[in-house]
């Protein structure tokens, strides 16, 4: 029976991690799956290039559990490289339809090749303990918060493709990502340093997470209404 129950657990995490992906997919009546494995094939190499990055120019200090604010800020530039795969892709139009559907792909995508990267090991490791601990539920719903995350940040990239785009919007968009690359470090250390719950980190990653959603969709449309002008 207890095995039975913990791996209902362990399922009821998985559908929390995925099932909001599908929900998504289906209701904006997406018909290109091929965009969404392109998509998350791009996650993977930007995640492959961070790597081999992190391994050649970060240098490696004691794990001491203390948070070191220079090499932080290192894993923060190489960061770049996300943004770099999420140009390229996004400037050589891999993915079809409209901006909107292009941006969906592009947050699910990268959101499920996330999911199964970093999400789906510990659910399977942790969530079928017998002891019922709230951070997995947590961790599942940080794979929804990361679908406003990407799209936020493919809003911008998409963004800085244009070729036409006004000064001032083109100074928010490049102010926008540079929060965006800062914002591992902001996480880490509200874990780290200030060492608060589980909770309280999710709380704090969708208190940053969805004011950035809404200024992307705000930044997209006043350029949409800027063409329209033209």
């Amino acid at each position: 029976l207890l095995l039975a129950m913990t791996f209902i657990h362990f399922v009821n995490c998985v559908a929390l991690t995925f099932g909001p992906l599908f929900v998504f997919y289906r209701s904006h009546k997406l018909r290109e799956p091929q965009s969404l494995l392109y998509s998350g094939l791009f996650y993977l190499i930007s995640q492959f290039a961070k790597l081999f990055l992190l391994a050649t120019f970060v240098p490696s200090l004691t794990e001491d559990g203390s948070f070191h604010l220079v090499q932080e800020l290192m894993i923060a530039y190489i960061t770049v490289a996300d943004l770099v795969c999420l140009y390229i892709f996004l400037n050589n139009r891999h993915i079809r339809g409209n901006v909107r559907s292009q941006l969906l792909y592009v947050a699910l995508g990268w959101t499920a090749a996330e999911s199964l990267l970093e999400r789906l090991g510990p659910l399977w490791i942790g969530a079928r303990n017998i002891e019922f601990q709230w951070t997995y539920l947590l961790l599942a719903v940080g794979g929804t918060i990361s679908v406003f995350y990407f799209y936020a940040i493919a809003s911008f990239m998409w963004l800085w493709t244009r070729k036409d785009l006004p000064p001032t919007l083109s100074f928010i968009v490049m102010g926008s990502t540079t929060v965006y690359c800062l914002l591992p470090v902001l996480f880490k250390y509200s874990d780290m340093v200030l060492n608060i719950g589980a909770l309280e980190v999710v709380l704090f990653r969708a208190a940053v997470v969805f004011p950035l959603f809404f200024a992307s969709k705000m930044l997209v449309r006043a350029y949409e209404k800027t063409k329209k002008r033209q």
